[in-house]
């Protein structure tokens, strides 16, 4: 099989950069963000799938128990709650991930992070 594949000529070898993105808060009166259109997180973590999931997940339990108790103010809470477990991932990204060489910027970069 391997002899079989054909080699192609390389068009693109630039270097793509890793950007990742938080959207705060995560509501806007009736409409909730989940997944990529509130965070986007580098590849290279591994986790854009399962924060996702995790944001869904989160809004489906709020909703049940919105819809099933009539417990509303739980709505107020999906932003914060979701937004603990996105830093979590974007400060584990920040760490690990980090060049050994730091790469240059264009502009600058303004720290997001919550207070603890």
């Amino acid at each position: 099989m391997p002899e079989d594949l054909v080699n192609g000529t390389s068009i693109e070898k630039s270097i793509a950069l890793l950007r990742s993105l938080v959207v705060e808060p995560r509501q806007y009166g009736h409409l909730f963000l989940v997944g990529v259109v509130a965070h986007i997180v580098p590849p290279t973590g591994a986790k854009g799938l399962n924060l996702a999931a995790s944001d869904v997940s989160t809004l489906y339990c709020i909703l049940l128990k919105v819809y099933r108790e009539g417990r509303r103010e739980l709505l107020e809470r999906y932003s914060p709650m979701c937004l603990r477990r996105i830093w979590k991932a974007e400060r584990f990204f920040l760490v690990d991930d980090q060049p050994a060489a730091p790469l240059p910027r264009h502009r600058p970069v303004r720290s997001a992070y919550p207070a603890q």
